[in-house]
């Protein structure tokens, strides 16, 4: 007696587990793209989501290198550190 094993029903599994993962990912970019289409109205250019990702990083480094008051020296000199390459690195790609 032979035995016979389908196993089509995994295919159109994996194809809906890839389209689930899809959606979540389209749905964790949606803020992104809509700050960089923000980003492209402000700076009057199509800004791409790498490029918005820099700018985003160099906010959040001026943030951290400006605003603690009670931090000591070290801390803000990497802060700084980071600041200042991340506009290094906005200038270089943008």
């Amino acid at each position: 007696m032979e035995k016979n094993i389908y196993i089509k029903r995994e295919v159109s599994t994996s194809s809906s587990v890839q389209s689930i993962m899809s959606s979540i990912a389209n749905k964790a970019k949606s803020p992104i793209t809509a700050l960089a289409k923000y980003y492209s109205i402000v700076l009057e250019r199509e800004i791409g989501i790498k490029q918005t990702l820099l700018l985003l990083n160099a906010q959040i480094a001026f943030v951290f290198a400006v605003f603690p008051a009670n931090i000591g020296f070290i801390a803000r000199a990497v802060c700084c550190a980071w600041f200042v390459k991340a506009v290094l690195a906005c200038k270089k790609n943008l």
